[in-house]
């Protein structure tokens, strides 16, 4: 009699057991849980580049390419004004004088801004926005590129970028249409999203 009533209350556990859990949710519990990374918010990196200017529309498109694989988010624009407007640009920290003294420069050089609100300008801008693609194969360059002076690079580039649409010219550089970039966000000079990458996401803030 003991045995059998023992035996009765092990089976009334047992049902109590599985009418409370599941079969499904037992066996979801005893498989090991798949742990997922949740995904970090890509840093965002900004480009004020002449837009008429072939030979920037094809640096452009470079970084388009060396951007496709990279975890950084590339807003460019063919003016600072319009890119201090964007959404994306609030956290961005520049007073009206900063932005004010880039936009007077921004005729005679490429103006990089990371996300940390550092400024790069001429050579250490075409180099940060080589660099922070995060593509290995230019690390190299760029490593080298540091060794030189600073007040070489940028001359060299401030005598290329004076005779830029001269030489676009001479070697016969066509302006070629960003409409197509994939990679990089474009934004017209009002400050309107002409392009959005296509592997993005978190771009609706813009």
């Amino acid at each position: 009699m003991k045995q059998r009533e023992w035996n009765r209350r092990r089976s009334v556990i047992a049902s109590n057991q599985v009418g409370t859990t599941p079969t499904h949710l037992v066996i979801r519990l005893m498989l090991p849980t798949k742990q997922t990374k949740s995904e970090e918010s890509p840093e965002l990196f900004f480009l004020v580049y002449d837009s008429e200017c072939p030979i920037c529309s094809r640096f452009i498109q470079l970084l388009d390419k060396l951007y496709t694989s990279s975890s950084h988010q590339l807003t460019v624009a063919p003016s600072v004004y319009s890119l201090s407007i964007c959404k994306g640009f609030k956290n961005i920290k520049l007073g009206q004088d900063q932005i004010d003294h880039l936009a007077s420069l921004q005729s005679s050089t490429i103006i990089f801004i990371d996300s940390r609100s550092r400024v790069h300008l001429y050579s250490r801008a075409i180099l940060a926005a080589i660099m922070l693609s995060n593509q290995r194969a230019y690390s190299l360059f760029y490593q080298l590129c540091l060794l030189l002076p600073l007040r070489l690079t940028d001359k060299l580039y401030k005598e290329f970028s004076s005779r830029r649409l001269l030489i676009s010219e001479a070697i016969k550089v066509k302006k070629k249409c960003l409409l197509g970039c994939q990679s990089v966000i474009l934004i017209d000079r009002d400050g309107h999203l002409l392009r959005q990458s296509a592997s993005r996401d978190s771009q609706e803030d813009l």
